[in-house]
């Protein structure tokens, strides 16, 4: 993954995703961002988080507000 300063930037930063499921692709983003504009902050917004693979959505539950972590290479969403 990789990502060139292009464009001019506010102060925020937001990575919009579809699904997220442990974080890893949207925490690496966020990290190819942050190695760019290092005086910035990052946040990720996605429509979906699930608890695993599924192949369909069958319930959409309540919004929630948390934290990716990179923690043994791999992402770790909590919630």
């Amino acid at each position: 993954m990789s990502a060139e300063a292009d464009f001019e930037v506010g102060e925020r930063i937001v990575i919009v995703d579809d699904v997220v499921t442990k974080g890893s692709t949207a925490l690496a983003a966020a990290s190819r961002i942050a190695e760019i504009y290092p005086d910035r902050e990052v946040a990720i917004f996605a429509l979906i988080r699930t608890k695993g693979l599924v192949p369909d959505i069958d319930q959409i539950i309540e919004p929630v507000s948390g934290i990716i972590r990179l923690i043994d290479d791999e992402g770790s969403r909590n919630p």
